[in-house]
């Protein structure tokens, strides 16, 4: 097979990814060239929090690459539409909201790559959405 030259995103190239078990992705995977690249992709596409911008406010420091929908859970690992630039803060409110689910926060779609979200804007909401306690007024604090 002849290898593919100058393709747009990393994915492009790879094969084709069902599901994955959180223990067969090793740490080491986010320092490989592959997933180095497209992160690389994805920070100059947008090097932003994508969060920030959809509410106006600006955020450029401490930038992570998010997959929307996890891989644990078949989310799919290098194509464009699974993957958000978001700030340390918000990556780390979906990560803790993600903990113990077996399914994903967001509705999802099948692709030949793996699960991609259906409405990207479904994140935001909850993301931003305040924990719900009784008898108190939470805020977000930017």
């Amino acid at each position: 097979m002849a290898k593919r030259k100058n393709t747009e995103w990393a994915w492009a190239a790879r094969p084709k990814i069902r599901s994955y078990d959180k223990k067969e992705i090793p740490q080491a995977w986010y320092s490989s060239k592959a997933w180095m690249a497209c992160r690389d992709r994805k920070l100059s596409t947008t090097p932003f929090c994508e969060i920030s911008e959809h509410f106006g406010i600006d955020h450029y420091k401490h930038l992570h690459i998010d997959h929307m929908i996890p891989l644990s859970l078949g989310g799919a690992m290098y194509h464009p539409g699974n993957l958000m630039t978001m700030n340390s803060t918000f990556h780390g409110r979906k990560s803790k909201l993600e903990v113990g689910r077996d399914s994903p926060l967001i509705a999802a779609m099948k692709t030949d790559y793996g699960l991609i979200p259906e409405n990207r804007s479904d994140i935001f909401k909850i993301i931003i959405s305040p924990p719900r306690r009784s008898g108190h007024r939470c805020e977000i604090v930017w």
